[in-house]
C-alpha cells in the first residue's frame, strides 16, 4: 500500500516554473509578433510603395504565405520531436529562427531594392523567395511557444499565470510596431524611409525579446522535462526524499509525449526500478487499470 502511495505520488508530482521563467518564457511570443505585424500590417506597402510591385500581387501573397504556413508548422514539429542537443530542445528553434528573420527581413526590405526596375521579374521572384524565407524562421520560433510551455510547468495553477504572461508579452511586440509605425514617418508606410528605420528596429526588439525568451526556458530545455531518455531508453536518476531515499526510477522510453502525458501534460513518465520489471510484464497499474503502451515504455498517467 505505501508502494502504491509512493508511486502515485512520484507520478503525479507537479513539474512548476519559477516566476521569472513565466515572466520571461512568453516573450518568445512577443518576439515573433514583431514580424507579424511587420508582415501582416506593412509588407503590401513595400512592395507596392517601394518596389512598385501590384498591390493586389503582395495582399495575394500574405494570403498565401499564411495559408502555406499550415503545412510548414507540422514539417517544423516533427524536425523539433527529433531534435536533442546540448543546448536543448527548443533554444535552437528559437535562436535559428530569429536569425533567419533578421536575414530574411535584410534581404525582403533592402536586398530586393538593389535589384533593377529593368528586372521587375526578378524582384517579384526574390520577393516570394524572401518572404517564404521569412515565414520559415517564423515558424521555427513561434513552434516553440506552445510545445514549450509542457516542459516549463504542468500545474494547473500556474497555467492562468502563463496565459496573463503570454497575452502581455503578445501585446508589446504587436504594440511596439503599431505604437512606433505613425510616429517614424507621420503614418506614411509608403516610403524607404519609413522601413529604414522600423525594420531595424523590429529586428533589435525581437532579438531581445528572444533573448530574454531563452533566459526564461533555459532550465527546462532538458530532456528530463521533455521526455526523452537515455542510452538504451532508460536514464536513472536517484531519488533522495521521503522513504524512498537510494532508489532508482527510470524514465519511460517512449516518444516525447504520448497522448495520454500531452492531455494531462504530463512532461515524462517514470517508473521506480524496483516496479519496472513487474509493471512491464504485467502491464497493469496496482489497482488493476492497464497502461498505455507508449513507443516501447509505459505510461503512468494512463
Amino acid at each position: 500500500m505505501k508502494q502504491e502511495s509512493t508511486q502515485a505520488t512520484s507520478v503525479n508530482a507537479l513539474n512548476r516554473a519559477k516566476m521569472y521563467q513565466l515572466v520571461l518564457f512568453p516573450m518568445n511570443n512577443g518576439a515573433t509578433n514583431v514580424y507579424y505585424i511587420l508582415t501582416m500590417n506593412f509588407i503590401a506597402y513595400y512592395a507596392n510603395g517601394v518596389l512598385g510591385l501590384l498591390l493586389a500581387f503582395a495582399t495575394t501573397m500574405v494570403t498565401l504565405m499564411r495559408a502555406g504556413d499550415a503545412f510548414i508548422d507540422p514539417i517544423i514539429g516533427a524536425i523539433m520531436d527529433r531534435t536533442s542537443t546540448k543546448w536543448g530542445k527548443f533554444r535552437p528553434f528559437m535562436v535559428i529562427g530569429n536569425l533567419i528573420m533578421i536575414v530574411s527581413s535584410i534581404l525582403l526590405y533592402f536586398g530586393t531594392r538593389i535589384i533593377s526596375e529593368d528586372m521587375m521579374w526578378l524582384r517579384y521572384l526574390c520577393f516570394i523567395l524572401f518572404y517564404a524565407l521569412n515565414m520559415v524562421g517564423y515558424t521555427f520560433q513561434t513552434s516553440v511557444t506552445r510545445s514549450g510551455q509542457t516542459c516549463l510547468t504542468n500545474d494547473p495553477k500556474q497555467r492562468p499565470l502563463f496565459t496573463i504572461f503570454n497575452t502581455i508579452a503578445s501585446l508589446i511586440g504587436m504594440g511596439l510596431v503599431q505604437f512606433l509605425a505613425p510616429i517614424v514617418t507621420g503614418g506614411n508606410y509608403r516610403t524607404e524611409e519609413f522601413f529604414n528605420i522600423m525594420i531595424p528596429l523590429a529586428m533589435i526588439v525581437s532579438a531581445i525579446m528572444t533573448a530574454l525568451a531563452v533566459i526564461g526556458i533555459a532550465e527546462k530545455d532538458r530532456p528530463e522535462f521533455f521526455g526523452l531518455g537515455g542510452e538504451g531508453g532508460k536514464e536513472k536518476e536517484a531519488q533522495e526524499d521521503g522513504g524512498d531515499r537510494g532508489r532508482q526510477h527510470y524514465r519511460s522510453p517512449g516518444p516525447d509525449l504520448c497522448g495520454i502525458c500531452h492531455i494531462l501534460q504530463q512532461p515524462f513518465h517514470v517508473l521506480y526500478e524496483d516496479q519496472w520489471d513487474g509493471l512491464l510484464s504485467e502491464k497493469r497499474k496496482p489497482g488493476g487499470g492497464l497502461y498505455e503502451a507508449a513507443g516501447g515504455g509505459l505510461c503512468l498517467n494512463a
